[in-house]
């Protein structure tokens, strides 16, 4: 009897948060360390996200430029979808679509460069 007695206790808190749980939603806020892997090679880079009104704004920054980027076509969807593009003066345009989890993000980039795509893996660590 006791054993039923912890399972319907258990089985009752699990169902209690089941709501808050559906309703939460990962938040890209934040500074993030991005490792690009690009034809076996990884690139460090980074990115920093602030929340603007009912939207999301940020910078980008790249070990081929001295300057932070900012960022573009910020789209956070879905709860935990993130996108978002960059474009250096040296006239190459990087655009992500990842998935968070917690404190992680990995998805895929595109780069173009002078007409060229190259496609990539990406993942990214929170700090």
């Amino acid at each position: 009897m006791r054993s039923i007695t912890t399972f319907l206790v258990t089985m009752t808190v699990a169902f209690t948060a089941m709501p808050a749980m559906a309703n939460s939603t990962a938040d890209p806020t934040g500074t993030w360390k991005i490792d690009v892997i690009t034809e076996g090679e990884t690139t460090h880079t980074g990115g920093t996200f602030t929340k603007e009104g009912e939207g999301f704004k940020g910078s980008y920054h790249s070990p081929e430029t001295d300057q932070p980027m900012e960022l573009y076509d910020v789209y956070f969807e879905s709860g935990n979808q993130l996108e978002f593009s960059a474009e250096s003066d040296q006239g190459y345009t990087i655009s992500y679509k990842g998935t968070i989890k917690g404190n992680s993000m990995s998805g895929s980039a595109e780069i173009v460069y002078q007409g060229n795509r190259i496609y990539s893996n990406f993942s990214a660590t929170r700090k």
